[in-house]
């Protein structure tokens, strides 16, 4: 068609369609001169021309789908017969359009040849390319620990090149949630977060490169929960040294167990185990427990308890009665009885009687034993029975006394030895003697416990003052209610200052408690007795301005009866649960 296609020496000519061609060549020399030749190409069939394309040429992530085109491939002076393709994979198609699936991310090579129906071919490649997605690992440090715990974390693969995206997740329990805590993402892939409360936490780390491929990464932080260290201490009412019951089963661990209890008593580690007795003398003592849990994480507390002793045991020659009262103090409507209860203490022998009676009158009853103390005093009661609704709501507010309508207690050993009567408190010539005391025995009065505290019995020990002592303690049996004693008080109901905290002594066998208040006085201040007489203050407890009373306050500040009054009502009984 006379159009120059070259100016090479070697030049190279593809023909479209089959025919005779005339190639002509023309030459210049230096000097101008020009040269002319030509020749004839006889040219028979015009091989086919492959064209390929792919759809896409460039995949975020295996597996990736790419769809191959050959739709576009020519043949000028005939037709294409065959299509062949063949990955590099060795994957073989005889599709015009068909799809191949790349499993795993790289470079990919499809080669396509094409066959025309004079037998000639050609061929052609295309290169498609499958994008590595981003690796999502990370280092966690520590990885687990006692909560509160902050905790690093590291994304392996980060590079300070910005060609990656991190983001962070914390995931919780949906009852959690309320908790869950915000984590604080850093450069060059680090992040940090601050665990305040236990638990198995699920921390999840998302990686998209350029391409928007992403990968996840999971680890789960085990915060553990620190057990809790509690225990409660009862001490028991008794001589020194004075047993003291440790009971840690309070003591818990939210997301394990506690492996081990160990005790430390006045800096001295000397007990294991979760309920222990120990014997503690007169003083103030520091009470640890230190306890470990199945993630060898520990907790400690500490309690510190005054022992006092036992109230003043004094003896004398013939018996004492060193409190008395009844329980409960406070009587139900829906109550048909209640105990009189009588502490006595023996003297040179052993007790014969105690008797209940009136201070003018007949009634006598004889009381039985119901408990031996640890420190040899003795428990006796008679049952008082009434007919249910007899007794009308109110107070009784001085049973006891020298009144011809008030009550004593009286009590005779076995060489007829006669005690004072309560609820008088003696001075005369009373020397100190040993006792003809009994083992400890079960307490057996009745227990009947009500929402507010109760004081059961009160008194004196001892109950016979020497002409040259000058101390005796005020004592009180106590009873708790739905809360815990917090304090009792002995007042005088004259003076508003004369209000004196006794001292816990210890808890009997039945959970009754007792209490004492200390009384020093100087020669005298009681008033001195005759040659060989005595003086009895008959009328100490009760209501009037030179009388006095003990009374309970609990912890949530409720308050019992005042000692020695006896209330009637709407008291039902309390169990704990």
């Amino acid at each position: 068609d006379c159009t120059p296609f070259s100016q090479e020496s070697n030049p190279s000519q593809a023909f479209q369609q089959s025919g005779m061609y005339t190639l002509q060549l023309i030459v210049t020399d230096n000097a101008g001169e020009v040269g002319m030749t030509s020749k004839q190409v006889q040219v028979e069939n015009c091989p086919p021309i492959a064209h390929l394309t792919a759809e896409p040429k460039s995949s975020k992530a295996p597996p990736a789908y790419v769809t191959f085109d050959a739709s576009a491939s020519k043949d000028y002076d005939g037709e294409i017969t065959d299509y062949q393709m063949e990955s590099s994979e060795g994957e073989l198609s005889a599709e015009v359009k068909p799809t191949f699936t790349f499993e795993e991310c790289g470079e990919y090579k499809m080669t396509l040849t094409v066959l025309d129906n004079q037998g000639d071919k050609h061929k052609t490649t295309q290169e498609v390319t499958v994008n590595c997605p981003p690796e999502a690992d990370f280092s966690a440090e520590p990885s687990y620990g006692d909560a509160p715990l902050s905790v690093e974390f590291q994304a392996n693969q980060a590079t300070e090149e910005e060609t990656l995206e991190y983001n962070w997740l914390v995931s919780c329990p949906s009852e959690d949630r309320d908790k869950c805590p915000v984590i604080q993402a850093k450069p060059n892939g680090q992040a940090s977060v601050h665990f305040e409360h236990c638990g198995n936490y699920e921390v999840l780390l998302t990686v998209k490169d350029r391409l928007g491929a992403t990968t996840k990464a999971r680890k789960f932080i085990h915060v553990n929960c620190l057990p809790v260290a509690t225990f409660t201490h009862r001490i028991l009412f008794g001589n020194l040294p004075v047993t003291v019951k440790l009971d840690a089963s309070e003591a818990y661990d939210q997301d394990g167990n506690i492996s081990e209890y160990e005790w430390t008593i006045d800096g001295v580690k000397t007990l294991s185990g979760k309920q222990n007795e120990v014997k503690l003398d007169q003083n103030t003592h520091r009470i640890t427990l230190t306890v470990r849990d199945d993630q060898d994480a520990t907790a400690t507390t500490e309690q510190t308890i005054e022992i006092i002793g036992p109230y003043k045991q004094t003896a004398r020659v013939g018996p004492q009665i060193i409190a008395a009262g009844v329980t409960p103090t406070k009587l139900d409507r829906e109550d048909d009885q209640f105990d009189i209860v009588a502490l006595v203490r023996p003297g040179e022998e052993a007790i014969h009687i105690v008797a209940f009676k009136s201070t003018e009158g007949p009634l006598w009853e004889e009381m039985r034993q119901a408990g031996v103390l640890p420190n040899g005093d003795e428990i006796y009661k008679v049952t008082y029975t009434y007919k249910k609704g007899s007794m009308s709501d109110g107070t009784m507010s001085t049973a006891w006394g020298s009144k011809p309508d008030q009550y004593n207690i009286i009590a005779i050993d076995e060489y007829n030895n006669v005690s004072h009567t309560y609820p008088y408190l003696m001075i005369g010539n009373f020397p100190e003697q040993y006792a003809a005391t009994k083992s400890t025995a079960p307490i057996t009065y009745d227990n009947t416990a009500r929402e507010e505290p109760q004081v059961i019995m009160a008194g004196y020990s001892p109950a016979k003052l020497h002409v040259g002592d000058n101390k005796f303690d005020v004592i009180a049996i106590v009873r708790r209610g739905k809360e815990r004693i917090r304090k009792v008080i002995l007042k005088q109901n004259e003076k508003d200052d004369f209000h004196k905290k006794m001292r816990f002594l210890g808890e009997l066998e039945n959970g009754d408690e007792v209490y004492n208040f200390p009384f020093i006085y100087k020669e005298g201040d009681l008033g001195t007795p005759p040659e060989g007489g005595v003086i009895a203050h008959k009328d100490i407890w009760g209501p009037k301005a030179l009388q006095f009373g003990i009374e309970v306050v609990d912890e949530s500040e409720k308050a019992s009866h005042k000692f020695p009054d006896i209330e009637f009502g709407r008291y039902p009984e309390w169990k704990p649960e």
